[in-house]
Order: C-alpha cells, then sequence, then structure tokens
C-alpha cells in the first residue's frame, strides 16, 4: 500500500504537473523583465517575495525593495535626459549639462580614456562591457541621490530606450529623450571632420559607420522627445 503525504493524489499524477509549474515559474520571472511590470509597484508587490533577494552582473546584492519604484516610497523626482543621435549628440549633451545642470554619462568618452581613442578590434567588445557595467553602476546612483544626468549613449534601438526607461522609473524619476536630427548628408562630412580632433572621442572608420548606421532604428510614433537640430 502506498500513500502519498499531504495529498489525496496519485505521485504519478504530481509528476506530470511538475511540467506546469516550471512553465508557471518562468512565465513570472520573464514578466520580471518588462519594463511595464518593473515600472509598477502594485504588479511588482505581487511578483517578488518580500525576501527575494539576488546578485547582479556588477556582484552587487538587491533585495525585493531594491526593485520598487523610489516615487512608490515618498522621494522627490529628478530628470534623466538621454539623447537619440548618430551624430552631434556629443556636443548638445555638453550643452545640456552645463544648463541643467547634470552628470553626464558617455561610453565613448569612458572608452577613450580608459584604453585609447582606437581600441583593437579583438579587444573591442570586451573592453566595452567592462565600461557599460561601470557606468550601470554609477548613473542610477546619482539619480538615487537626486542629481540629474544627461546619457550620452546614442540610444539606437527602441529596446535600449524602453530599458533605460524602465530603470528610471523604478527609481522614482523622470526619463525624458531627446531626438538630436542630421541632414543625411552632412553625417559622415561631421563625422570625418571629428575624427581630425577627437577630444575624448573614438575614432570611427568609414566602414564602421555604415555598419552602426544599418542598426539605427526609426523612433516609433508612440516616444515621446525633444527635437533638437543637430
Amino acid at each position: 500500500m502506498s500513500a502519498c503525504i499531504g495529498s489525496q493524489r496519485n505521485p504519478s499524477e504530481m509528476r506530470h504537473d511538475r511540467p506546469k509549474s516550471a512553465q508557471l515559474i518562468r512565465g513570472l520571472e520573464e514578466q520580471l523583465l518588462r519594463p511595464e511590470a518593473r515600472t509598477s509597484a502594485e504588479r511588482l508587490a505581487a511578483l517578488l517575495a518580500d525576501d527575494f533577494t539576488e546578485i547582479g552582473s556588477s556582484g552587487r546584492l538587491r533585495q525585493a525593495a531594491d526593485h520598487r519604484p523610489v516615487a512608490a516610497r515618498g522621494n522627490a523626482t529628478n530628470i534623466a535626459r538621454f539623447l537619440r543621435a548618430m551624430v552631434g549628440h556629443r556636443y548638445r549633451s555638453r550643452q545640456l549639462e552645463q544648463r541643467i545642470p547634470a552628470i553626464r554619462f558617455s561610453h565613448d568618452e569612458w572608452m577613450a580614456r580608459l584604453y585609447g581613442f582606437d581600441p583593437p578590434v579583438e579587444h573591442y567588445t570586451e573592453f566595452y562591457r567592462r565600461v557599460c557595467e561601470q557606468v550601470e553602476e554609477v548613473w542610477p546612483r546619482c539619480l538615487e541621490l537626486g542629481i540629474d544626468v544627461v546619457l550620452d549613449f546614442g540610444f539606437w534601438t527602441r529596446q535600449q530606450r524602453d530599458d533605460v526607461s524602465a530603470k528610471v522609473a523604478m527609481i522614482g524619476a523622470q526619463a525624458r529623450l531627446y531626438h538630436v536630427t542630421c541632414p543625411e548628408k552632412e553625417e559622415w562630412c561631421r563625422i570625418e571632420k571629428r575624427n581630425t580632433n577627437l577630444r575624448g572621442s573614438l575614432f570611427i572608420a568609414r566602414n564602421t559607420f555604415e555598419v552602426l548606421k544599418s542598426r539605427f532604428e526609426l523612433l516609433a510614433g508612440d516616444e515621446e522627445r525633444v527635437e533638437i537640430a543637430g
């Protein structure tokens, strides 16, 4: 005679339920990756247990309270301004930095300072990953401390813009997108001119420029932004 403690169900039936349980858990975890879930205090409260903990890619330990929007806890909001552009964003981001004032972050400038203006191709991906991890640790902390930031990252894809907007909302701040425009026929001429006087920027060869340009996604109609001539 066999028995299943705590249940009147056959053990074989419970084994059949395991895949369903695994699918449910995976589905709930995937919801945490969506901006609409990560920016909703109510949704996060439903998804995260009070004793939830995780270790991020940077090695930092985060708990459930760290994932809840600061705005829900009564803190004042400030602004993260981020620039979407192919060219012209460096000049405009520096203007914003001085006018607001704010702290400006640029992956390219960190790369140039740490690894030179033209890092070896075989090491570029690893160098860029290191820089991104460091920058991603610092700018959110500035917002948490009530300091406005200007993010000069290019923001070429909708996914990148949505991810940063969600992260800003999680902190309890506001995200403001600036779209820096430039006539297409002038883009390479301006990059070529900049290559002669980099001033902390990365060197961009013509073939690299064309590859990057092909990855540039148009803004969608539902993306609110401030238009700026580059």
